[in-house]
């Protein structure tokens, strides 16, 4: 792998993971997911008293982008010579990123509300990182057909 493609793949996976957690901030604060994204996050690695304050917020904010860069990072391994099917591999990089987002802060933090969701709040889930994979395929094709070194 060359620089260009890891700086590819690390910030479409950023970015796109930015997106993800406006859509589900939104829908936190529409109550249709029990739990915000940021919070859910710092909660890894912070007590219970220090989740709701700017600190939980920033740490949570760091950990959600360095998984979903590294996210992007795994996709652009995968599919380093085939971008013409960089979103349908993003699509497949979707779903798989919830299920190892939710069974790592499962076994990280045990006491989030994962496990209480309605059938809303999972069907929105499921669509969410869909179009967050659509969006990481997307971008890292678009990031890649930019000459080395005109990234943003």
């Amino acid at each position: 792998m060359d620089r260009h493609m890891i700086k590819s793949g690390s910030l479409a996976g950023a970015v796109s993971g930015l997106a993800l957690a406006y859509l589900q901030w939104a829908a936190y604060l529409l109550n249709i997911l029990p739990y915000h994204v940021y919070i859910a996050a710092a909660g890894i690695i912070l007590p219970e008293n220090l989740l709701f304050s700017v600190f939980g917020l920033i740490v949570g904010f760091v950990l959600h982008t360095a998984f979903f860069a590294l996210v992007g990072l795994l996709l652009a391994y995968v599919v380093h010579h085939r971008l013409e099917k960089s979103v349908f591999w993003g699509i497949g990089f979707g779903p798989a990123a919830l299920v190892l987002s939710t069974l790592t802060l499962a076994w990280l933090a045990p006491e989030q509300p994962l496990w209480a969701m309605t059938n809303t709040a999972i069907y929105f889930n499921i669509i969410s990182y869909i179009l967050y994979g659509a969006f990481l395929g997307y971008l890292y094709k678009r990031y890649m057909s930019l000459p080395v070194g005109r990234l943003p």
